[in-house]
């Protein structure tokens, strides 16, 4: 780690980044359990994984005020996260479903930087979802309905913690030809609902509509 991004004090350029020469290897153990199970017979399949992360020596900038404002690289934490993951699927005929859960626990084990430790904490969701049935209509036209479910988190970086959203998104696809090339036009609307905020307070999620149109070569 070493300079990344310069400010100006005057007429004078001043390095904001920083390396430090004592820095720790970051290291990160995984274990992990998981499972499938799956009947093709019934067009449905089903995984759950459980995990343990044990991740030491975590490497982040740490802000410094003396005389101006910097940043040095140093181990600020080792964190342990743990959770588990869940999926299904399920298809019968022209009809699709399925369905995704995501549990996550962030634990701090030691802090060296207290700040740090702070988002390290929230980085995480400490819940994730989403839903997708899609259908399809004959040869040519498929439909299909989203739902995201996202808990409080806060990014790392220059972010907010910010409120658990929920979303709904919709498609509406046409499969045709132009000549012998396989061609698809889509209209698909984001976030149908609520406004919601993306990374930071400043940037809302609002509705969107968009067309794209798609070619096989």
């Amino acid at each position: 780690y070493s300079v990344t991004a310069n400010t100006t004090i005057g007429p004078v350029v001043v390095p904001r980044f920083f390396g430090d020469a004592n820095l720790r290897p970051e290291t990160i153990t995984s274990h992990e359990l998981a499972y499938l199970f799956d009947a093709p017979a019934q067009g449905f399949s089903a995984d759950v994984r459980l995990y343990v992360d044990r991740i030491r020596n975590v490497i982040a900038p740490v802000k410094v005020i003396a005389p101006f404002e910097f940043f040095v690289f140093r181990n600020a934490v080792d964190v342990t996260t743990k959770g588990v993951q869940t999926q299904a699927r399920w298809r019968a005929g022209a009809t699709q479903l399925s369905f995704a859960h995501a549990y996550t626990k962030t634990i701090i084990d030691s802090a060296f930087n207290a700040a740090v430790a702070e988002d390290v904490q929230f980085s995480n969701p400490s819940h994730t979802a989403s839903a997708l049935l899609a259908q399809r209509f004959g040869k040519r036209f498929e439909a299909s309905v989203g739902y995201y479910y996202v808990s409080v988190i806060e990014p790392i970086g220059d972010s907010d913690r910010l409120k658990p959203y929920r979303r709904w998104d919709a498609r509406l696809a046409y499969d045709f030809r132009l000549g012998t090339q396989r061609a698809q036009a889509a209209l698909v609307a984001q976030n149908l609902f609520k406004t919601y905020q993306e990374y930071n307070n400043e940037n809302a999620f609002k509705s969107r509509l968009q067309a794209t149109l798609s070619l096989e070569f």
